[in-house]
């Protein structure tokens, strides 16, 4: 590819060089030529205009000899005639009012071209002027200027024309034309090898984006193009690097999501055969008359419901997760106090924790607080967060149960003096079936509070969790006051 774009773009810059140059011969032809002339033709009146004005202060027609004469011929008069020709290097004619040239008597105006006429007229009508029409009469491309000589009376005596051969002009076009050819030829060598250059220093990162596309194609997305500039190309080098990125980080997600997969398949199915089992060791023994005693059969029939109670909450938790999990689930939104639910949980477990012969403290700071949500599912939120702090309770230790206010948000705190949580564990707890080596966790399902991250993320709410070892744990639980419909409300008594 390489090769082929940087053949591409040199021949694109050869050939606008080549039409550039031919536009600027072509306008340098033209206008030189032009501009030449112009001087040229400005040098000549100049030249006109000042010799007919010595000529008519100095009465120089009053000296010549009489055109009609046949001696009119003098030798002094042609010298000084050959010598302002030398001297203003251009054809002097001195032509009277009888229309007789003065300075080349051999010379018949009678012959001349009609237009050549008119322009004589011209002169002797004060004008002066240019033209060309003197070319035929001279037998080369001539430009003529033509200006009236006045006497002393302020008469116009005689018409002074200057002929200036233009061929000198041509030739000198033609010099100019070939020296243009000759440098666009040594730039247009240059500019190949520019343009070489050039072509070489875009094609080359655009080498280095097509390797990484490939490698991207074969699946390497840590690959980087490694092309920084401040143009174009560089904008397409950072989109390419931006899109390696977002490949690696979803193929990463992909990676993560396929081994949460693999393990949510092997904790269901770790989770499912430890019950099936049971039951089917007791209801064999059963069968098969293994177990006669009738306080053996009922312990067994309990430990078989306890089993059947164990896989219902099981597979209740499993869809609880999924539901929550799925974006279209539709939650059953509604205004509420914060006070309200925190005592409705507070009384929930009380009873639950006077079996344990633990304390549940109830502390509630905030009577205003109205919270848009979903009332049972966060609930069942502060519901497991406070079965786990029960569990790893022991006796006649205080679960505590708090609401504050936190500037214009609200917060909800658990907190406990169990046996806390090791620090390496802490990340891990919101992971599905993931539970603690511990004794009072044997009977879980490794499901409560991945079910409460996802309802407090589908209510925006953030928790904080912290843990000491052998010390107790405490969530907290913020409540932000992010929405119109959540407002500080003075509660009617």
């Amino acid at each position: 590819m390489k090769s082929k774009i940087v053949l591409k773009l040199t021949l694109y810059f050869v050939i606008a060089q080549v039409l550039f140059s031919f536009v600027l011969c072509f306008i340098f032809i033209l206008l030189f030529r032009k501009h030449t002339m112009e001087i040229h033709q400005l040098e000549l009146e100049t030249k006109a205009v000042s010799i007919a004005g010595i000529l008519s202060e100095t009465n120089f027609l009053d000296y010549l000899p009489n055109v009609d004469n046949p001696s009119y011929k003098d030798e002094h008069f042609d010298m000084f005639f050959l010598c302002l020709d030398q001297v203003v290097m251009a054809d002097v004619w001195i032509i009277n009012k009888d229309f007789k040239l003065l300075s080349h008597p051999d010379i018949c105006l009678r012959d001349m071209p009609e237009s050549s006429k008119i322009s004589i007229q011209k002169v002797f009508l004060g004008e002066t002027t240019n033209c060309d029409d003197f070319s035929c009469v001279l037998g080369t491309p001539s430009l003529t200027i033509g200006t009236p000589i006045w006497d002393k009376d302020g008469g116009i005596a005689a018409a002074l024309l200057l002929h200036s051969p233009i061929s000198g002009i041509d030739t000198a076009a033609s010099h100019g034309f070939t020296i243009l050819i000759s440098s666009i030829a040594i730039a247009l060598v240059f500019a190949i090898i520019f343009s070489g250059l050039l072509s070489y220093g875009l094609a080359k990162p655009l080498k280095r984006m097509e390797n990484t596309a490939l490698l991207l194609a074969e699946g390497n997305y840590t690959v980087k193009t490694g092309v920084h500039r401040k143009d174009e190309i560089g904008q397409l080098a950072k989109v390419m690097d931006h899109l390696a990125e977002q490949l690696n980080k979803v193929d990463q997600e992909r990676t993560r999501l396929e081994q949460m997969r693999h393990d949510f398949i092997t904790n269901i199915s770790h989770e499912l055969r430890t019950p099936v089992t049971v039951l089917r060791g007791s209801i064999e023994s059963l069968m098969d008359k293994i177990i006669s005693s009738p306080e053996m059969v009922i312990q067994y029939y309990e430990q078989m419901l306890a089993e059947t109670l164990h896989m219902e909450r099981l597979i209740n938790d499993l869809l609880d997760l999924c539901r929550l999990q799925n974006a279209e689930f539709q939650l059953d939104m509604h205004l509420f106090y914060l006070s309200d639910i925190v005592a409705d949980v507070g009384r929930s477990m009380r009873q639950a924790a006077g079996d344990k012969y633990v304390s549940v403290t109830v502390s509630d700071n905030v009577k205003d607080f109205i919270y848009y949500g979903d009332y049972r599912r966060i609930r069942q939120m502060l519901i497991i967060i406070m079965d786990n702090a029960l569990k790893f309770s022991s006796s006649k230790q205080t679960v505590f149960l708090s609401l504050q206010k936190r500037e214009e948000n609200a917060e909800i705190s658990i907190s406990d003096h169990g046996c806390g949580i090791f620090p390496e564990e802490l990340p891990f707890i919101f992971d599905r079936f993931y539970k603690s080596d511990n004794d009072k966790n044997r009977n879980g399902t490794g499901l409560g509070l991945p079910i409460a991250r996802q309802i407090a993320n589908r209510h925006n709410i953030e928790i904080k969790v912290s843990s000491c070892y052998k010390e107790g744990t405490t969530f907290e639980l913020l409540f932000s006051n992010n929405s119109y419909k959540n407002i500080f409300l003075e509660r009617e008594m």
